[in-house]
């Protein structure tokens, strides 16, 4: 059955890549936090599950961890009929907890770089189960037990991405500020540009991958168009950002950062690309270059 067929029949594409092929994981329309704790609860006792692209282990989630971070937004007043679609969208609770759950990983030195670096590889992620005892076990989407432990890891993984957006955002929240007030030598605007151009970037991949593929969240468009809207809004402020920080670099500084036209960027096993940086101000070149995103996916073969 072809992947677009599939997404009709409310599927989504976890992309993982198991031996070379592309996986499609059916999520059941308004999959609940409820359908992820009766998950968790057919899985032995204190396993962890690796979360892994190509070779490289990202993390582990701790799924002793997990349970209590559900059972802390159940105790929030978080309730289990709650859809993950709807919990991902309003106001997490608990964060820092949630990303608790991440065991064995090196975050990058700041919040904002280890987004990029989860958001560039999670989209073609694999998972294994790492039993007390035993060797790790890469997890078989054709096999009946091992797609529902795949099913949760996914759905797990997504709200722990969503805990790390929002502690990269607020990071760089305060660091805008910092920019907007003055506070910033020539060296640190330098590098908050190029983080702001960054992540523009991998904001921009996310919005044209969901729109080429026409992925359904929660299986219709609603939730779809919401989540399309939302990263076009952040994606164009961090531009706005982008450009604040080129003119506030004096002429003589960081001369290379200021005129830089593109970045080099590296997507999952994709091919290593140049990407245009946001560098047009105006409404109408934010909207060419965030739709030139589709030509650079499918040049990096996504």
């Amino acid at each position: 059955m072809k992947a677009a067929k599939n997404r009709k029949d409310h599927s989504v594409c976890i992309k993982c890549r198991m031996m070379k092929q592309h996986i499609t994981q059916r999520v059941e329309e308004g999959f609940r936090l409820l359908d992820l704790r009766l998950l968790l609860a057919n899985i032995a006792t204190s396993p962890e599950i690796g979360v892994r692209q190509m070779n490289q282990q990202l993390f582990k989630l701790d799924l002793n961890e997990c349970r209590r971070c559900l059972d802390s937004e159940r105790i929030l007043g978080v309730t289990d009929s709650t859809t993950i679609m709807l919990f991902l969208t309003d106001p997490m609770k608990s964060p820092s907890a949630w990303m608790g759950c991440m065991a064995a990983h090196d975050p990058s030195p700041n919040p904002l770089d280890h987004f990029n670096m989860l958001t560039t590889k999670l989209s073609r992620a694999s998972y294994d189960i790492h039993l007390p005892s035993t060797a790790p076990r890469q997890l078989d989407p054709e096999e009946d037990d091992d797609s529902n432990t795949i099913l949760m890891a996914s759905q797990l993984v997504r709200i722990v991405s969503r805990a790390v957006e929002l502690s990269a955002f607020s990071w760089l929240q305060k660091e805008v500020n910092s920019l907007a007030q003055g506070q910033k030598v020539d060296s640190g605007i330098a590098a908050l540009m190029q983080q702001l151009g960054r992540t523009a970037l991998t904001l921009r991949r996310g919005i044209c991958w969901v729109e080429r593929e026409e992925v359904l969240f929660d299986g219709s468009d609603g939730p779809r168009n919401a989540y399309l809207n939302r990263v076009k809004t952040l994606c164009q402020t961090l531009c706005v950002y982008y450009a604040i920080a080129r003119r506030k670099l004096p002429a003589w500084a960081a001369h290379d950062v200021r005129t830089e036209k593109t970045a080099r960027s590296e997507y999952g096993d994709a091919r290593p690309i140049d990407e245009t940086l946001p560098h047009d101000e105006s409404s109408e070149g934010f909207e060419r270059w965030l739709q030139s995103g589709h030509d650079t996916i499918r040049e990096a073969g996504f």
